[in-house]
């Protein structure tokens, strides 16, 4: 009688162990057709805002960010930042601003810069960077793409899903 106890006791340990890794290392992703394709698409929610990817992307949820990849290259993210009245330091390390606009047509107030990276060493990469401004949350969502990998139409109906929570 005590082996199985402590059989089962091992059993338990174990399956709750493995539950809580698949939590914490990958989203758990909602399932639903989007709006304007009949592609399937996942909701994504972190701590202030949810919106919506492209259903066949793999997606990798950290505490306040997010990572996509498309066929097993990386293709951009979500991070959670803390809030600045600067545009300018929200963008990467060794970054050139190379457009900078409003977009009209969000339910959260949202800029979309075009940066250059890496120009220090010549060999230069363009990602498209949405930002979301909640100044009440004290929090600024940086929704970025490498823009070669995603479409400036995919890039802006993400952006226009974007809900706060």
């Amino acid at each position: 009688m005590r082996k199985f106890s402590i059989g089962l006791l091992y059993f338990l340990v174990v399956a709750a162990c493995s539950n809580s890794v698949t939590k914490t290392e990958e989203l758990t992703a909602k399932k639903g057709k989007g709006p304007e394709t009949d592609a399937q698409t996942q909701i994504l929610e972190l701590a202030h805002i949810s919106l919506e990817v492209h259903g066949t992307w793999s997606v990798k949820k950290g505490i306040d960010s997010v990572a996509f990849s498309i066929e097993g290259k990386p293709a951009g993210g979500v991070d959670g930042l803390g809030y600045s009245e600067s545009i300018e330091s929200t963008v990467p390390n060794h970054s050139e601003i190379i457009s900078k606009e409003e977009l009209p047509d969000t339910s959260i107030r949202a800029i979309k810069v075009i940066t250059k990276t890496d120009i220090l060493e010549g060999d230069s990469t363009e990602e498209t960077h949405i930002l979301f401004l909640l100044e009440e949350k004290n929090v600024i969502y940086d929704l970025h793409f490498y823009s070669d990998m995603i479409s400036s139409e995919e890039m802006l109906r993400m952006a226009s899903s974007a809900r706060q929570i």
